[in-house]
């Protein structure tokens, strides 16, 4: 039996299944969306996070990831925007350097 390939699937869709769980089972679900009941489960337990993540405008994203140190990333977003208006090119050794030193 071969195994099936991992399927991305987008906050859109994911909105749309935790939408749907008002009106139908998981069975329903996992049928219609043609992934598995532990998946859409998942979905489902995660419904906060993915309502929460949708309202922020992330619709394109697959994968629902925070920070582990918020402070850092945050700076390192101002940076890049301000390395961009300065049309600097960034790279992942200047980064390296940058935030080594």
């Amino acid at each position: 039996m071969e195994k099936s390939k991992r399927k991305k699937i987008s906050l859109i869709t994911k909105m749309k299944i935790v939408n749907d769980s008002n009106v139908k089972g998981l069975a329903e679900l996992s049928a219609e969306y043609n992934l598995p009941k532990s998946t859409i489960s998942t979905i489902l337990k995660k419904k906060s996070q993915v309502q929460t993540a949708f309202d922020n405008g992330d619709v394109k994203r697959c994968k629902i990831r925070h920070a582990k140190v918020p402070e850092l990333e945050d700076q390192l977003v101002e940076w890049m925007k301000r390395a961009r208006n300065n049309n600097l090119p960034i790279s992942g050794n200047l980064l390296k350097v940058i935030f080594v030193s």
